[in-house]
């Protein structure tokens, strides 16, 4: 039988589907089932070598002749599967890995198999009931092949769940290997596939359009994008959509006659366009992605943080002095001076905020009024204090926060007794910061 090299030299483009063809011929004189399995095996080579040919986008079969013939080969049904291996090990992986050493970890013996079996559309990604990548987006996550196959297990008890939470989607990504979640991880994830169909096809073929628009919106986006949401907003959704659109793409089985009369797989691919458009426009609609990939709910009603008991202590009580009997009036609401024990923090913030406040007027400077008004401006009270920093009704807030109480009615109402307050520091100390503008 002739060799690829010597078939082309010999006859040229249109000897490539005919040789395959040949094939059956070679074997008369052999059972009716051997040549049923031969004729079988020479329809299907024919067809994938038809596929790759449209999957290039060339208008004839040259994309079959890269690296001596790795293409014709593979489809060359008089190959064993061991020797297919060795040679897209030899032509592609070898050298994209030199190239981008990440890919160690994506092209596997499971994406091998799946190359050279001509499997190159992957599952689409909500429903997913084995471990099957192909050669689409999924294939190109940074998975070994043993997370390959704890995939559909934890994918599927995740689906299950009626609320995803955050952490149940931190779990799943331990065992999947990482969803691209970051602007720098999702142009990542697009530049391995497009260094891979490069090489595999050419630079021109149908994936590495889309990708290269693709990849060029994403990096617009990527450029001028200031939040902290990225996973949610752009992350996910180019994944989720990139994915399914390359399924959409891949799944195309032109035949001889499609191709002969014009069909071009580049003008069949609606969800990959439809992500190019939503690009355009900065915008990647979410409310279709499975669950595992959408912003989590926050629960109605958040547990509050556990309370923390700060250093605030009841230290002793003095009779104010009157040095002035003129003043009299503005003293006769005044009680003793209680004070209290405050952290070193505390007591820092509490002396920036009155620096601050020097220059301030009005109900800008700071007093425990203030801080109720930035713990809850729709309840300015006492209560509305309390609750906030999880203290108790009763207790003085002024003692508490500012670390002193003059109020003779608030002493007659409210706890002032020895011992520690307790509420939480976390939220007091985050008020005063909001009042310093930090």
């Amino acid at each position: 039988m002739d060799s690829f090299v010597e078939l082309m030299e010999r006859d040229g483009i249109e000897s490539i589907q005919s040789h395959h063809v040949s094939l059956v011929n070679s074997l008369q004189g052999r059972s009716d089932s051997a040549l049923t399995k031969a004729a079988t095996k020479a329809r299907l080579a024919s067809q994938d070598a038809s596929y790759i040919a449209a999957l290039s986008n060339r208008p004839d079969m040259s994309a079959l002749y890269n690296y001596g013939g790795l293409l014709y080969d593979i489809t060359n049904p008089t190959k064993t599967d061991t020797e297919k291996k060795n040679l897209f090990t030899e032509c592609i992986v070898t050298p994209l890995i030199a190239d981008v050493p990440e890919l160690v970890y994506i092209l596997n013996a499971e994406f091998i198999s799946d190359a050279i079996k001509m499997k190159w559309a992957c599952d689409p990604y909500e429903g997913m009931v084995k471990c099957q990548k192909g050669l689409g987006g999924l294939a190109f996550l940074l998975q070994t092949q043993k997370v390959n196959q704890q995939l559909v297990a934890k994918y599927q008890q995740l689906e299950n769940l009626k609320n995803a939470t955050s952490r149940d989607i931190d779990a799943l990504r331990a065992v999947t290997g990482p969803i691209p979640i970051t602007p720098e991880q999702t142009k990542n994830w697009l530049g391995f596939q497009n260094e891979f169909w490069k090489k595999l096809l050419d630079e021109g073929c149908v994936p590495c359009i889309f990708i290269t628009d693709i990849k060029r919106l994403v990096d617009r986006i990527a450029m001028h994008y200031t939040g902290n949401n990225w996973q949610y907003k752009f992350g996910n959704p180019i994944f989720y959509n990139f994915c399914n659109g390359m399924k959409e793409m891949l799944d195309q089985q032109p035949t001889d006659y499609m191709l002969e009369n014009g069909y071009c797989i580049i003008d069949y691919c609606p969800k990959l366009d439809q992500l190019i458009q939503q690009l355009q426009g900065s915008h990647v609609p979410t409310v279709f992605l499975p669950p595992s990939l959408r912003r989590p709910n926050p629960p109605a009603n958040p547990p509050p943080p556990p309370p923390t008991t700060a250093e605030v202590q009841l230290i002793g009580a003095r009779q104010t002095q009157r040095t002035n009997c003129k003043r009299k009036d503005r003293y006769k609401d005044r009680g003793k001076t209680i004070k209290a024990n405050r952290s070193e923090e505390h007591k820092t913030l509490i002396n920036e905020c009155f620096k601050i406040s020097r220059s301030k007027s009005g109900n800008k400077k700071f007093s425990l009024s203030k801080l109720m008004e930035l713990a809850n401006p729709g309840n300015k009270t006492h209560s509305g204090l309390a609750n906030y920093l999880q203290a108790d009704n009763d207790t003085c807030m002024n003692l508490t926060c500012i670390g002193h109480c003059t109020s003779k009615k608030c002493q007659e109402t409210r706890k002032h007794t020895t011992g520690t307050q307790k509420f939480n520091k976390d939220c007091l100390f985050r008020l005063l910061k909001k009042y310093k503008g930090n």
